[in-house]
């Protein structure tokens, strides 16, 4: 994920997303507690006929009206969830069909395939679901709201009209609903459990439950500041820190490279310089003897009946360091050859470095030995 989104969630999770998860984690555990109190009730065996005996079963009937009235609100935030996700669907298939519509009206004729691809994208956006149905949880939040009314409309059949076989089917609707209600539980603490190599797993979370405290709780952004972001954020000033912990053998394997490319990078420093110094020295030689030359072809009086043989005799001894210069660019040349190579081993092994990291912190485990694939590669160089 991007440091800047990362970061942003964060900042939402820091004002109001942990408050709001944590009312919705209350809220819930109340609903499945007076639910589960409710069925206890019920399993009670009672001396009388009536299911209900006022006024001393006052406490019974309390809770199954708070029980009512938490159901009713779950309810109500599904359906309105519902509608929220449809209407945001409706907005963007408008939008993506007028974008469609634009290009069709673009189209050249000599590439009719694009229009029939365009015809093929218009379909394919008008038969989208919402994503409210592609969550399982609200699937099986929907499960759990109809075996709640089913398991209370056996109930009240049988207060209605007391039989024991309704009593008992009522106990079985409730001992199956409750073990489903409190599985439920586990989709509101999904933003507080993290464990191992969940870091990422939970930041997903935590965006979804600041996404919906935004969409279903919004009276709770009323208490901070809205401009906040914009005042504070504008930029965010922050430490350079990524907020991971890495693995110790991670960080032993990505030292121990470090220190390769440092060895390796000297290297081709030294050599370059010995290679400049080398050009340069032969340069001013060359500089000289040129210099030389030209003087005494001004000055012929400088010049001896020798000069034929000196010549020759210093050519000869040009030749000689030209010859041996050229064996040391060769020896440097086929140096720097071979640290182009290991360079390109350490590239490979950073880059392999960086996969496994990130397998890592997505939960996954990592396909290939960091410390084979590097004495490997140490080898083959």
């Amino acid at each position: 994920m991007h440091p800047v989104f990362l970061e942003l969630i964060q900042v939402k999770w820091r004002l109001y997303g942990r408050l709001g998860a944590w009312l919705l984690l209350i809220l819930n555990f109340l609903f499945n507690v007076s639910w589960t109190t409710v069925a206890i009730s019920v399993s009670v065996n009672r001396e009388s006929v009536d299911r209900y005996v006022l006024p001393q079963d006052w406490w019974r009937v309390l809770l199954v009206v708070v029980a009512l009235l938490l159901t009713v609100q779950e309810v109500i935030k599904e359906v309105q969830d519902v509608i929220r996700s449809n209407r945001k669907l409706r907005l963007w298939q408008r939008w993506a069909e007028r974008r469609l519509h634009d290009d069709l009206r673009c189209l050249h004729p000599m590439w009719p395939q694009e229009k029939v691809f365009l015809l093929d994208q218009i379909k394919q956006i008008r038969l989208m679901r919402g994503s409210y149905s592609q969550d399982l949880w609200n699937v099986f939040d929907w499960l759990v709201y109809s075996l709640l009314v089913a398991s209370f409309s056996v109930h009240m059949a049988d207060v209605l009209q007391p039989c024991s076989s309704l009593r008992t089917c009522s106990l079985r609707l409730f001992s199956v609903s409750i073990i489903f209600l409190w599985l439920r539980l586990m989709k509101h603490v999904r933003a507080f459990r993290v464990y191992d190599n969940s870091e990422a797993n939970a930041v997903m979370q935590q965006a979804s439950v600041i996404l919906q405290v935004e969409d279903s709780m919004s009276v709770l952004r009323r208490f901070y500041d809205n401009q906040f972001i914009s005042r504070h954020c504008a930029p965010l000033a922050n430490t350079p820190d990524d907020g991971t912990a890495t693995s110790p053998r991670y960080h032993d394997e990505m030292t121990h490279i470090t220190t390769q490319i440092k060895e390796t990078l000297d290297q081709f420093l030294d050599l370059q310089r010995d290679v400049s110094g080398s050009c340069l020295n032969q340069n001013k030689n060359q500089d000289l003897q040129n210099e030389d030359q030209n003087q005494r072809i001004q000055n012929p009086e400088l010049q001896n009946p020798n000069q034929d043989q000196d010549l020759e005799l210093q050519n000869q001894n040009q030749d000689l360091p030209n010859q041996s210069l050229n064996q040391d660019l060769q020896n440097l040349n086929q140096d720097l050859r071979c640290i182009r190579t290991e360079l390109q081993q350490l590239r490979s092994l950073v880059q392999l470095l960086v996969h496994n990291r990130t397998n890592s912190r997505s939960g996954l485990e990592p396909e290939l030995d960091l410390k084979t694939e590097t004495s490997q590669n140490e080898n083959k160089s």
